[in-house]
C-alpha cells in the first residue's frame, strides 16, 4: 500500500501517497466499528488518530487494533476489486 506514518505525543496520521482515496475507507470502515477517524492533508491522504491524552492504555491498544483491521479490510477489498 505504501503507507507511511508520521505523528508526535498520540496524534499520529497514516499517509497514503499514492492511493487518496484509501484513508476516508478506512474512516467509513473504522467508523463502522464506532471508531472515529479524520482525514487530512491537500488530497485528503492523511488518516488522523488523535486520541484524549487521558485514554487509557487498554482503550488505545483496542482503537490500534480497530485501525489496523480496517486498513486490512479495505486493503483486501481493494485488492479483490483489481
Amino acid at each position: 500500500l505504501g503507507l507511511s506514518v508520521r505523528g508526535r505525543g498520540l496524534m499520529y496520521g497514516l499517509v497514503s501517497p499514492k492511493d487518496h482515496s484509501l484513508p476516508a475507507r478506512v474512516s467509513k470502515e473504522a467508523f463502522a466499528r464506532r471508531l472515529v477517524l479524520e482525514t487530512a492533508g491537500s488530497y485528503g491522504e492523511v488518516l488522523k488518530f488523535m486520541p484524549a491524552l487521558t485514554i487509557a492504555e487498554a482503550d488505545l491498544r483496542r482503537g490500534l487494533s480497530i485501525i489496523r483491521d480496517c486498513v486490512r479490510t479495505v486493503q483486501d477489498s481493494t485488492a479483490a476489486s483489481s
